[in-house]
């Protein structure tokens, strides 16, 4: 479902909002989950951790969502709210069928833009954000998960 040119996002207020820069790293972690690293240019600390329970998720290069006009207008980053979600998408669309609706009541589709790479998900439960306020705390994050911890 990529390219998705009649999709429409809004802004998903967090803590990372404003960050400039981003960049968006998947980090490993335990099945059906994602976990993210966001950093950028000229923020105080070593980063954001994002998890979710996924029920799918993908990466693509920043250049493909450029030229494919995927998800524009509504969701290039202007800066201010960072974290894009979905009013309207192709992959909610198929999540709203009477069989899917019934498992996933409560499906969300999320997109991180990055300078490089862009991840987006589709998690029937919240997002968990954290600041990682030191190169400690963020290698220690990391070494978690891909302990299976």
């Amino acid at each position: 479902m990529f390219p998705d040119t009649n999709s429409e996002w809004e802004g998903y207020p967090s803590i990372m909002d404003g960050i400039r820069y981003p960049y968006v790293h998947l980090i490993g972690g335990l099945p059906g989950t994602i976990n993210l690293l966001v950093t950028g240019d000229q923020t105080p600390i070593e980063g954001y951790g994002v998890s979710a329970r996924t029920l799918l998720h993908w990466v693509v290069d920043e250049f493909d969502y450029s030229v494919t006009a995927h998800g524009l207008p509504t969701l290039a980053y202007d800066g201010k709210t960072y974290i894009k979600r979905a009013r309207r998408s192709s992959l909610l669309q198929t999540y709203e069928g009477d069989i899917l609706r019934a498992i996933y009541p409560n499906v969300q589709h999320f997109a991180f833009l990055g300078s490089e790479d862009c991840v987006e998900f589709v998690t029937d439960g919240e997002l968990t954000i954290f600041p990682l306020h030191s190169k400690e705390t963020r290698e220690k994050w990391i070494a978690q998960l891909h302990s299976g911890a």
